[in-house]
């Protein structure tokens, strides 16, 4: 688990957006995930990660992280 607080859903949706990334790029994605999770948690007074806050994590973590498609051609 990488976050104590995570509920299954929560965790569902981190191992999907892994799974769209190259192999040798989802160890970051984890490590960026994680890390913006536990400072959400130690600014949070409540000590629950909200749905909001697992995809903003993910939204942050994907930052330049994707490969980017190709311009289509003009």
């Amino acid at each position: 688990m990488l976050i104590p607080r995570l509920q299954p859903q929560q965790q569902a949706a981190i191992w999907a957006a892994t799974n769209r990334l190259p192999a040798e790029k989802r160890s970051t994605f984890i490590d960026r995930v994680t890390g913006r999770l536990r400072r959400q948690l130690d600014q949070c007074t409540h000590g629950n990660i909200s749905n909001a806050d697992i995809a903003d994590a993910i939204s942050a973590a994907l930052g330049g992280l994707q490969q980017q498609p190709a311009a289509a051609a003009q």
